[in-house]
């Protein structure tokens, strides 16, 4: 009965490569084809030794098997020069980095933010226009407009906002297929029975 085949991603020093290996050959019958796709052009120029390690560091005997070593269908190894160390130094990433700070930070923004810089905006415009010299009234007016609609949107905002949340958290699902809800402990139930007839 033939072997199972094992379909594995290599990542070697030239290329990244989705092979399918054999779980019961060795890892020393399967390096000159690994080196062939993912090594550098001429393997055995430079003398290197190469090995066969999983993503965690763990580097393969030349004797191993994937089933040995219980590689799973889809796993990734890296093919390195046997000499050096199995993963590299880890690099940071300055967006993962960013992305962890404003998270740990805790500040979001929320609607009540956009709200009120929508209103300080607005407001900062009319007085520019109220500031600049030759300011016509038209323009005046329609700048106060503008803002006192951006505060009346805003408000309407805010009620819609607090009347969602509210009514969303108050609503108990009810009527067939709705969870039964158990008894509270602070309200005993009680049973009526009724009398049997003698």
């Amino acid at each position: 009965m033939p072997g199972r085949y094992s379909t594995v991603t290599i990542v070697g020093p030239r290329a990244t490569r989705d092979l399918a290996l054999p779980d019961d050959l060795p890892v020393a019958e399967l390096l000159p084809q690994l080196l062939r796709h993912t090594g550098p052009e001429e393997p055995e120029a430079d003398g290197t030794g190469w090995a066969l390690s999983t993503m965690d560091g763990a580097t393969f005997a030349p004797g191993d098997t994937l089933a040995a070593a219980r590689v799973p269908d889809g796993g990734v190894l890296l093919l390195h020069d046997a000499t050096a160390a199995a993963l590299p130094d880890t690099v940071e990433d300055v967006r993962d980095a960013v992305e962890d700070a404003v998270d740990a930070g805790g500040a979001r923004w929320e609607s009540g933010t956009g709200r009120l810089l929508a209103v300080a905006t607005a407001g900062v415009l009319v007085a520019a226009a109220a500031l600049s010299p030759g300011a016509d009234t038209a323009v005046l007016l329609t700048g106060g407009l503008v803002c006192l609609l951006a505060v009346l949107m805003s408000w309407w905002s805010a009620r819609q906002h607090d009347f969602m949340t509210t009514s969303r958290s108050s609503a108990a699902p009810s009527g067939p297929g709705a969870p039964a809800t158990p008894p509270s402990r602070s309200s005993p139930q009680t049973a009526t029975r009724t009398p049997r007839p003698a």
